[in-house]
């Protein structure tokens, strides 16, 4: 867990915690990566890193809530400016990554993508929480919850190996397309 309080001290030192591990990323493998050289690259005391994260993963996890905070912002804001238009959430889900493609690199390149589904599937919750919910929750639920926060991931996954080489909406438009497509072949008798 991360324990940032919301003063500006603890808020500077957890941007240099972070910025030390970035630094410490482009020369070592994650795993190989050490509390201690984190401390002596952020020059802070191993007390300064306890006080604000528990583990090295958390410093991404912090990171990476704060991306999906982004994303929930980018949500609304995409809905409210084009609200006629009909939206389907992985054009703008994309979009979002492609403007902010940082911390998804890191957590990818650190072998952490559960933190990444971690994250998302908090943000879901917020979401469901925060809109009206157009079917009540069944004992299916969270097999549904699992289905909408895999297929994201895997394509985010696959997107940032390959360089995010695709422009984001027409990666959203050909995958849509081809899941019409899918839906299409299984109504056939």
């Amino acid at each position: 867990m991360y324990h940032i309080s919301d003063d500006k001290r603890s808020r500077e030192s957890s941007a240099w915690i972070y910025e030390a591990l970035v630094r410490l990323m482009e020369t070592t493998t994650y795993a190989d990566i050490k509390i201690t050289a984190i401390c002596q690259e952020a020059k802070i005391g191993r007390v300064t890193f306890y006080r604000h994260y528990d583990t090295i993963d958390d410093v991404l996890r912090k990171k990476c809530d704060e991306a999906f905070d982004g994303l929930i912002e980018f949500l609304f804001d995409y809905k409210k400016n084009a609200p006629d238009e009909p939206t389907f959430f992985l054009k703008p889900f994309l979009r979002y990554w492609y403007q902010n493609p940082t911390i998804l690199k890191q957590l990818f390149q650190a072998g952490k993508a559960n933190i990444l589904g971690e994250s998302f599937d908090t943000m879901l919750r917020k979401l469901r929480a925060t809109i009206s919910l157009r079917h009540p929750a069944t004992k299916y639920s969270p097999y549904f919850f699992a289905l909408r926060t895999t297929i994201p991931i895997a394509i985010l996954a696959e997107w940032v190996k390959n360089g995010m080489d695709i422009p984001p909406d027409e990666l959203s438009e050909t995958l849509l397309h081809q899941l019409k497509e899918v839906v299409k072949f299984n109504q056939m008798g």
